[in-house]
């Protein structure tokens, strides 16, 4: 009977020992699995926290240069006014030169009408023709 109680309880203690190892083999497997996703969680925050980083200098970027296009809408507003200015400015002294030179002619054709008539006319023009004519051969 007490070898059979002896034999009984080397069994239950291999038993138990092999129990308790398997329960600590999952409680060290767990303990890894923990370790993993602490070790994952850690870097999805390191992420979410660089492309936080990267998403707050892509603001700043974006405001950046939406500034200087609204600078450069500016300066050819500006530039494109001056110019304007500076077509209508050249406009208006073209008229005066235009109507300057419309009265000049119309002096020049008056004197000319004048001439006509006058002996000796035609043949002062005549001979200014063939003057140049000799001349461009």
């Amino acid at each position: 009977d007490t070898e059979e109680a002896a034999a009984l309880r080397v069994e239950m203690s291999e038993k138990l020992r092999s129990t308790l190892e398997e329960a600590l083999e999952r409680l060290r497997e767990q303990q890894e699995a923990r370790e993993k996703a602490e070790a994952a969680r850690a870097a999805a925050g390191e992420a979410l926290a660089l492309a936080a980083s990267r998403e707050r200098l892509a603001s700043k970027e974006a405001a950046r240069v939406s500034e200087e296009l609204e600078q450069t809408r500016a300066e050819s507003l500006r530039e494109r006014k001056a110019l304007e200015a500076r077509f209508e400015e050249l406009s208006s002294r073209m008229r005066v030169e235009n109507g300057w030179l419309q009265g000049r002619v119309a002096e020049l054709e008056e004197q000319v009408a004048a001439l006509q008539h006058k002996p000796g006319f035609k043949k002062f023009v005549e001979l200014k023709h063939e003057k140049r004519h000799l001349q461009n051969e």
